[in-house]
């Protein structure tokens, strides 16, 4: 299948066409993606789909023969334990919590890399209950904001500005107005509902 290149003064380019679908070509690219990436079943799912596709445009293929494939060879993953939603999810939105993400954020951002709603309520309920002021203080530290602001005589008059920008971030009224008037230092958080950050 020819493309062109206009760069090239409009003459064709071929492309090398796939390999023709088949169960075991199908497992040599999930293997290879998730050998370079971390993925959600969802994910996994789409650049297979992608896959499919373009040996379909080519004729060397099947849709849905290979969707019936494409089933198997997750199921056979999840089985063998190289595709585990709920464990990356959990360890994903760790990660996002200590650069600072809400809980509020990490729901959002476990939905867009495709997480199913089981998977990402593990992941927030791995949370410790001092996981989001934690959170607060490190996206703060992060954008400079209230104790961490490097000229301390505008701390007072940018305080509304800092609330909102963790309000913004998902983090709960009561656990901003804490982290953006205290010391920047981690203090004890003995009220849970502080720590809810929009769950």
């Amino acid at each position: 299948m020819p493309t062109f290149d206009p760069d090239d003064g409009g003459r064709p380019r071929r492309r090398r066409p796939p390999p023709p679908l088949s169960p075991t070509t199908l497992r040599d690219e999930a293997l290879r993606y998730l050998e370079r990436f971390p993925a959600s079943e969802a994910r996994l799912r789409a650049v297979l789909a992608r896959r499919i596709q373009r040996a379909v445009d080519w004729g060397r293929g099947d849709a849905t023969t290979a969707a019936a494939w494409v089933d198997a060879l997750v199921a056979d993953l999840r089985e063998s334990g190289r595709l585990d939603d709920p464990s990356l999810a959990t360890a994903i939105g760790a990660a996002l919590g200590r650069r600072g993400a809400s809980a509020r954020g990490i729901r959002e951002k476990l939905h867009r890399r495709g997480f199913q709603a089981e998977a990402v309520g593990e992941a927030l309920a791995a949370r410790a209950p001092h996981d989001e002021a934690d959170a607060a203080r490190a996206y703060a530290r992060r954008r400079r904001l209230g104790p961490f602001r490097r000229d301390s005589a505008s701390r007072a008059a940018s305080r509304d500005k800092d609330l909102a920008a963790l309000g913004r971030a998902g983090f709960s009224f009561d656990l901003a107005r804490r982290i953006i008037d205290g010391s920047g230092t981690a203090e004890e958080e003995d009220d849970p509902k502080n720590h809810g950050g929009g769950r």
